[in-house]
């Protein structure tokens, strides 16, 4: 899967949680996830989502490292690569 198709992604998941207006005001790059509103509890729902739509495994303690939608677009792709092996 290519980035722009993670980020499509990874967009539709939060726009189950978040206006699209919210996530379509700045680019991923700049979209800084604690500007988007999403509580710690509704994340948690948010990583299960990521889980089960890329096959991943990721790790809630790291949750909080991701500032931007584009760092969790490379936090999956990385996880990706990592598993491939």
């Amino acid at each position: 899967m290519a980035t722009n198709d993670v980020t499509a992604t990874l967009i539709d998941i939060l726009a189950r949680r978040v206006p699209r207006e919210v996530l379509s005001a700045h680019p991923p790059d700049e979209t800084r996830l604690e500007s988007l509103g999403v509580s710690s509890a509704e994340m948690i729902n948010v990583v299960i989502d990521i889980e089960d739509r890329f096959e991943i495994e990721v790790d809630e303690t790291r949750l909080y490292q991701f500032r931007t939608i584009r760092d969790l677009v490379a936090a999956i792709e990385a996880t990706r690569r990592e598993r491939a092996g």
